[in-house]
């Protein structure tokens, strides 16, 4: 601790002294450089000898922490990310109001439309029984295992929530005894209203051990579970799933049936392989089999009519196409046609052991041919993309837009929320001038809510626009593949784009520049910017409410519903 004091002193007397203008719980800087940051950073870089760190380079690395870090009010201006500031107790409060009102009445809307339309909300109906009577085993077995473990995470988070809740019942009226009185009254429950050498950092030193022996041992016995469960549910999984195999990468050479069940029948036992076969293309056979499912709704409709002597002749033709369409598919695939035959294969075995063991081992010498996977649930399957033999420039136009939408992310949220301003709208309505003069509680009302409410109705439309990219792009073999991916992108684009946001400071570029530089420094640069917004993550946070109830009336489907209808 004298060593750290004696640094910030050097740091202090060598570097240009830093101005703060005092405000409700936040520092705001100068533009002049911060003698804290030298400090922080010499520190996180690892540096055996702070002092002579100091002095050979803090002049550099402040001057670009703060080129980095220095507008992190801009940045998160623009993103409607608001900054700690004066009046933001009343911006939570209306926040709480309106959506806890909002989850009341998305909860009545919900309760009205299953009784309208039952068929739509059939699976998300409130039998007689209690939820917690019902049993793991039950949820699995009706649901599946990925059901069960959506309800198990929310547990998990509930759990989790109920036990660190401790963590600020007993530090928030430590915060409040420490700080200035005649600061505001949210401010006065952060760590920022108290000062930097208050005794009530040790009970924070305490409870972060708390929080770590928790989390730590709820994750523990959460994963111990799951184990056990994936564990029952792989003995159980039916045959000839538990048994089969997705293929990827199969060389023109075995790209038919018999000669795909060779090579692994080579590769184990003449009895170790049932079955192989090759996915086909069914294009023209998909098409003539929507032409006669046509001709039958209509050859149905014309008999109900009294008249269906035409249609029974143009039934009868749409049969035979399909059935000359099916035969010249079979012999295709028999010879192996490149026009029917594709890349990917499924590969029945005797026994899961085996099955097993091909998933684990590689099956060739090129690692990319025979790629070999657990096959997903039938109906999981996208056999579209099975036989789709995508290059790698599609992967890479793919991953270009990503990038894409990483960097005009910012400009789309900055857009969006300058009209949703009171300033914008008051351009349109210029009777708001005299409605936000005597009534302060309408500024708290854009301020608190709208602010969040934008951020978060834009990140909500993100997932569709990740999973056209996936599907369009990455030609997933499985509706869970493509989940799995679109949640590793939706949550880099949350991680960045909403935690970090305060942050990214002058751009997303330069951070990312100067974390390439000093990696180490990246707590520093978080711990000095993320505390400057915690009121806004508050109502953030508590607006979820809302989103969550909403996801019950499960509106996409309810339109493309009622417009299939009219």
């Amino acid at each position: 601790v004298a060593a750290a004091r004696a640094g910030d002193r050097v740091a202090a007397a060598e570097l240009p002294s830093a101005a703060f203008t005092e405000g409700e719980g936040v520092a705001a800087p100068s533009t002049a450089p911060e003698p804290f940051n030298a400090l922080v950073l010499s520190n996180a870089l690892n540096v055996t000898r702070p002092l002579d760190f100091i002095n050979a380079t803090a002049n550099d690395i402040v001057s670009k922490a703060i080129n980095v870090t220095g507008g992190a009010d801009e940045t998160a201006q623009a993103m409607h990310v608001r900054l700690n500031r004066k009046g933001d107790t009343l911006s939570v409060a209306t926040t709480i109001i309106f959506s806890a009102s909002g989850s009341v009445a998305c909860m009545a809307a919900f309760m009205v439309l299953r009784k309208w339309y039952p068929t739509l909300y059939a699976h998300y109906g409130l039998d007689d029984r209690s939820v917690s009577t019902i049993c793991d085993d039950e949820i699995i077995e009706s649901v599946g295992l990925d059901a069960w473990m959506y309800l198990s995470f929310h547990g998990l988070a509930l759990r989790m929530i109920a036990s660190l809740s401790v963590v600020a019942v007993c530090l928030c009226p430590l915060h409040w005894l420490a700080s200035d009185p005649n600061r505001e009254w949210l401010t006065r429950l952060s760590l920022s209203a108290t000062g930097p050498n208050s005794i009530v950092l040790w009970a924070h030193t305490a409870a972060t051990w708390y929080v770590v022996t928790v989390t730590m041992g709820v994750l523990e016995r959460e994963e111990r579970e799951f184990l056990q469960r994936r564990r029952e549910w792989l003995l159980h999984l039916p045959v000839p799933r538990a048994t089969t195999i997705l293929v990827r990468g199969v060389p023109e050479e075995y790209r038919t049936d018999e000669r795909l069940r060779g090579y692994f029948a080579t590769l184990f036992s003449e009895g170790a392989v049932l079955r192989g076969y090759i996915v086909r293309r069914t294009w023209d056979l998909d098409a003539k089999l929507r032409r006669l499912k046509a001709a039958e709704e209509r050859s149905a409709r014309a008999r109900a009519c009294g008249g269906a002597g035409g249609q029974r002749q143009s039934v009868s033709m749409a049969r035979v196409e399909v059935a000359t369409e099916r035969a010249r598919i079979l012999r295709a695939a028999e010879v192996y046609d490149p026009q029917v035959c594709s890349c990917s294969g499924l590969v029945t075995f005797a026994r899961r052991s085996d099955a097993r063991r091909a998933v684990n081992e590689q099956l060739a010498d090129d690692v990319d041919a025979f790629s070999a996977t657990l096959a997903p649930a039938p109906g999981d399957l996208i056999y579209r993309n099975l036989a789709d033999e995508s290059a790698a420039w599609r992967v890479r136009v793919g991953w270009l837009c990503i990038c894409g939408l990483f960097l005009t992310w910012t400009p789309l949220v900055l857009f969006v929320s300058g009209i949703l301003s009171l300033d914008s709208l008051q351009v349109m309505f210029p009777e708001l001038k005299n409605l936000r003069a005597v009534s302060p509680l309408l500024n708290a009302v854009v301020g608190g809510v709208v602010a969040a409410a934008v951020l978060n109705g834009l990140m909500s439309m993100l997932p569709y626009v990740f999973l056209w990219i996936i599907n369009r792009f990455w030609s997933p073999v499985s509706h869970t593949a493509a989940q799995v991916l679109l949640e590793r992108f939706y949550f880099a684009f949350q991680l960045v784009f909403v935690l970090l946001v305060t942050a990214v400071g002058q751009g997303f570029i330069s951070t990312l520049v100067f974390l390439a530089e000093y990696p180490t420094a990246v707590v520093p640069l978080l711990a000095r910017t993320l505390p400057l917004a915690s009121h806004f993550y508050l109502s953030y946070v508590v607006l979820g409410w809302c989103s969550n109830f909403s996801d019950l009336l499960r509106l996409p489907v309810l339109l493309q519903y009622l417009g299939l209808q009219a």
